[in-house]
Protein backbone atom coordinates (compact mmCIF):
# COMPACT_ATOMS: atom_id res chain seq x y z
CA UNK A 1 0.00 0.00 0.00
CA UNK A 2 2.02 3.02 -1.19
CA UNK A 3 1.84 6.18 0.87
CA UNK A 4 0.61 8.13 -2.14
CA UNK A 5 -2.83 6.53 -1.74
CA UNK A 6 -3.38 8.44 1.52
CA UNK A 7 -5.00 11.83 1.44
CA UNK A 8 -3.33 14.59 3.41
CA UNK A 9 -6.80 15.79 4.39
CA UNK A 10 -7.58 12.45 5.99
CA UNK A 11 -5.73 13.29 9.18
CA UNK A 12 -5.25 16.21 11.55
CA UNK A 13 -2.51 18.56 10.41
CA UNK A 14 -1.19 20.72 13.24
CA UNK A 15 2.24 22.23 12.71
CA UNK A 16 3.96 19.43 14.63
CA UNK A 17 2.08 16.62 12.91
CA UNK A 18 3.62 14.65 10.01
CA UNK A 19 2.11 14.48 6.53
CA UNK A 20 1.34 11.03 5.17
CA UNK A 21 4.50 11.15 3.07
CA UNK A 22 6.57 11.94 6.17
CA UNK A 23 4.76 9.35 8.30
CA UNK A 24 5.91 6.34 6.27
CA UNK A 25 9.70 6.75 6.84
CA UNK A 26 9.12 7.60 10.50
CA UNK A 27 7.04 4.47 11.02
CA UNK A 28 9.56 2.38 9.12
CA UNK A 29 12.38 3.63 11.33
CA UNK A 30 10.39 2.87 14.48
CA UNK A 31 9.35 -0.62 13.35
CA UNK A 32 12.90 -1.39 12.13
CA UNK A 33 14.20 -0.58 15.60
CA UNK A 34 11.66 -2.93 17.21
CA UNK A 35 12.31 -5.80 14.78
CA UNK A 36 16.08 -5.42 15.05
CA UNK A 37 16.12 -5.15 18.85
CA UNK A 38 13.43 -7.68 19.80
CA UNK A 39 13.23 -10.21 16.96
CA UNK A 40 11.82 -13.72 16.59
CA UNK A 41 14.11 -16.54 15.47
CA UNK A 42 11.93 -17.27 12.42
CA UNK A 43 12.42 -13.67 11.19
CA UNK A 44 16.16 -14.11 10.70
CA UNK A 45 17.16 -13.23 7.15
CA UNK A 46 13.83 -11.65 6.27
CA UNK A 47 13.79 -8.69 8.65
CA UNK A 48 13.21 -6.18 5.83
CA UNK A 49 10.08 -8.03 4.68
CA UNK A 50 8.81 -8.26 8.27
CA UNK A 51 9.31 -4.53 8.76
CA UNK A 52 7.48 -3.74 5.51
CA UNK A 53 4.56 -6.02 6.43
CA UNK A 54 4.18 -4.38 9.83
CA UNK A 55 4.40 -0.86 8.41
CA UNK A 56 1.82 -1.56 5.69
CA UNK A 57 -0.54 -3.22 8.18
CA UNK A 58 -0.09 -0.24 10.49
CA UNK A 59 -0.81 2.29 7.74
CA UNK A 60 -3.96 0.41 6.77
CA UNK A 61 -5.24 0.41 10.36
CA UNK A 62 -4.29 4.07 10.86
CA UNK A 63 -6.22 5.07 7.73
CA UNK A 64 -9.25 3.05 8.89
CA UNK A 65 -9.11 4.81 12.28
CA UNK A 66 -8.84 8.23 10.61
CA UNK A 67 -11.81 7.42 8.38
CA UNK A 68 -13.92 6.40 11.38
CA UNK A 69 -13.03 9.66 13.12
CA UNK A 70 -14.05 11.64 10.05
CA UNK A 71 -17.40 9.82 9.91
CA UNK A 72 -18.06 10.37 13.59
CA UNK A 73 -17.77 6.66 14.35
CA UNK A 74 -14.76 7.17 16.67
CA UNK A 75 -13.32 9.90 18.84
CA UNK A 76 -11.38 12.67 17.06
CA UNK A 77 -7.65 12.01 16.69
CA UNK A 78 -5.67 14.32 18.94
CA UNK A 79 -2.26 13.32 17.58
CA UNK A 80 -1.50 11.41 14.42
CA UNK A 81 1.99 10.69 15.76
CA UNK A 82 0.70 9.15 18.96
CA UNK A 83 -1.95 7.14 17.13
CA UNK A 84 0.64 5.89 14.63
CA UNK A 85 3.20 4.73 17.18
CA UNK A 86 0.50 2.95 19.19
CA UNK A 87 -0.88 1.16 16.14
CA UNK A 88 2.59 0.23 14.85
CA UNK A 89 3.72 -1.12 18.21
CA UNK A 90 0.53 -3.17 18.57
CA UNK A 91 0.96 -4.62 15.06
CA UNK A 92 4.57 -5.53 15.82
CA UNK A 93 3.63 -7.06 19.17
CA UNK A 94 0.75 -9.12 17.71
CA UNK A 95 2.92 -10.48 14.88
CA UNK A 96 5.74 -11.28 17.28
CA UNK A 97 3.41 -13.15 19.63
CA UNK A 98 1.81 -15.06 16.75
CA UNK A 99 5.11 -16.09 15.18
CA UNK A 100 6.58 -17.14 18.51
CA UNK A 101 3.49 -19.24 19.20
CA UNK A 102 3.75 -20.88 15.77
CA UNK A 103 7.44 -21.54 16.36
CA UNK A 104 6.66 -23.41 19.56
CA UNK A 105 3.81 -25.36 17.92
CA UNK A 106 6.05 -26.41 15.03
CA UNK A 107 8.69 -27.82 17.35
CA UNK A 108 8.49 -31.55 17.95
CA UNK A 109 7.73 -32.92 21.42
CA UNK A 110 11.24 -34.37 21.64
CA UNK A 111 12.82 -31.05 20.71
CA UNK A 112 10.75 -29.06 23.15
CA UNK A 113 12.45 -30.27 26.32
CA UNK A 114 10.91 -28.93 29.55
CA UNK A 115 13.83 -26.61 30.25
CA UNK A 116 13.76 -25.15 26.77
CA UNK A 117 9.98 -24.66 26.86
CA UNK A 118 10.27 -22.90 30.18
CA UNK A 119 12.99 -20.66 28.78
CA UNK A 120 10.85 -19.69 25.79
CA UNK A 121 7.90 -18.84 28.02
CA UNK A 122 10.12 -16.84 30.33
CA UNK A 123 11.57 -14.91 27.38
CA UNK A 124 8.06 -14.23 26.14
CA UNK A 125 7.12 -12.63 29.45
CA UNK A 126 10.35 -10.70 29.95
CA UNK A 127 10.53 -9.21 26.46
CA UNK A 128 7.44 -7.10 27.09
CA UNK A 129 9.39 -5.29 29.82
CA UNK A 130 12.76 -4.94 28.10
CA UNK A 131 11.80 -2.06 25.81
CA UNK A 132 10.50 -0.08 28.78
CA UNK A 133 13.41 -0.96 31.07
CA UNK A 134 15.99 0.17 28.51
CA UNK A 135 14.25 3.53 28.33
CA UNK A 136 14.20 3.76 32.14
CA UNK A 137 17.94 3.16 32.26
CA UNK A 138 18.62 5.89 29.69
CA UNK A 139 16.35 8.35 31.49
CA UNK A 140 17.85 7.69 34.92
CA UNK A 141 21.42 8.18 33.71
CA UNK A 142 20.50 11.41 31.93
CA UNK A 143 18.39 12.85 34.77
CA UNK A 144 21.26 12.23 37.18
CA UNK A 145 23.24 14.82 35.15
CA UNK A 146 20.51 17.47 35.06
CA UNK A 147 21.09 20.92 36.62
CA UNK A 148 20.51 20.69 40.38
CA UNK A 149 17.15 22.45 40.62
CA UNK A 150 15.61 20.65 37.64
CA UNK A 151 16.94 17.31 38.86
CA UNK A 152 15.52 17.88 42.34
CA UNK A 153 12.09 18.97 41.08
CA UNK A 154 11.88 15.98 38.74
CA UNK A 155 12.97 13.45 41.37
CA UNK A 156 10.47 14.84 43.91
CA UNK A 157 7.68 14.58 41.33
CA UNK A 158 8.60 11.01 40.40
CA UNK A 159 8.99 9.92 44.03
CA UNK A 160 5.65 11.44 45.06
CA UNK A 161 3.90 9.41 42.35
CA UNK A 162 5.38 6.10 43.49
CA UNK A 163 4.73 3.37 45.99
CA UNK A 164 7.89 1.98 47.57
CA UNK A 165 7.61 -1.67 48.49
CA UNK A 166 10.07 -4.33 49.58
CA UNK A 167 11.18 -4.90 45.97
CA UNK A 168 12.21 -2.01 43.73
CA UNK A 169 10.25 -1.46 40.54
CA UNK A 170 12.16 -1.37 37.22
CA UNK A 171 12.11 2.44 37.26
CA UNK A 172 13.30 2.60 40.88
CA UNK A 173 16.08 0.12 40.11
CA UNK A 174 17.18 2.16 37.08
CA UNK A 175 17.64 5.17 39.33
CA UNK A 176 19.44 3.07 41.94
CA UNK A 177 21.89 2.01 39.22
CA UNK A 178 22.41 5.72 38.53
CA UNK A 179 23.16 6.33 42.22
CA UNK A 180 19.75 7.78 43.13
CA UNK A 181 17.37 6.43 45.79
CA UNK A 182 14.02 7.83 44.77
CA UNK A 183 12.40 7.17 48.15
CA UNK A 184 14.72 9.80 49.65
CA UNK A 185 12.95 12.43 47.53
CA UNK A 186 9.38 11.69 48.61
CA UNK A 187 8.12 14.87 50.29
CA UNK A 188 5.18 17.30 50.29
CA UNK A 189 5.24 20.27 47.95
CA UNK A 190 5.85 23.75 49.39
CA UNK A 191 2.82 25.26 51.15
CA UNK A 192 3.74 28.76 50.07
CA UNK A 193 1.99 29.54 46.78
CA UNK A 194 5.00 31.34 45.33
CA UNK A 195 7.36 28.49 46.15
CA UNK A 196 4.90 25.92 44.81
CA UNK A 197 4.53 27.82 41.52
CA UNK A 198 8.31 28.06 41.24
CA UNK A 199 8.57 24.28 41.76
CA UNK A 200 5.93 23.67 39.06
CA UNK A 201 7.74 25.95 36.63
CA UNK A 202 11.09 24.25 37.20
CA UNK A 203 9.42 20.85 36.88
CA UNK A 204 7.88 21.84 33.56
CA UNK A 205 11.30 22.83 32.20
CA UNK A 206 12.75 19.55 33.51
CA UNK A 207 10.18 17.44 31.66
CA UNK A 208 10.78 19.44 28.47
CA UNK A 209 14.47 18.74 28.91
CA UNK A 210 13.70 15.01 29.17
CA UNK A 211 11.66 15.12 25.97
CA UNK A 212 14.57 16.66 24.05
CA UNK A 213 17.34 14.34 25.26
CA UNK A 214 19.27 12.93 22.30
CA UNK A 215 19.54 9.37 23.72
CA UNK A 216 15.79 9.32 24.30
CA UNK A 217 14.77 10.29 20.77
CA UNK A 218 14.69 6.72 19.36
CA UNK A 219 12.06 5.93 22.00
CA UNK A 220 9.90 9.05 22.00
CA UNK A 221 10.09 10.50 18.49
CA UNK A 222 6.60 9.20 17.65
CA UNK A 223 4.93 10.08 20.96
CA UNK A 224 5.92 13.69 21.49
Amino acid sequence: MPTATFSAAAAPAPDNEPTWDALYPLLRSFVSYLVRTFPVASWRGQEADIVEDIVQDSLRKILERVHKAECGEAEPIRSLKQLSTTVAYNCYRDLRRRDRKLLRMDSSAEYRAPLREHSVQLLDAVTEQVYQEKLFSVLAQEIARFPARQRLALLIDLANRMHFGAQATPLQKAFQDAGIELNHYQQPLPLDARERNRHISILSHAYKRVAHLDPVQPYVRFIS
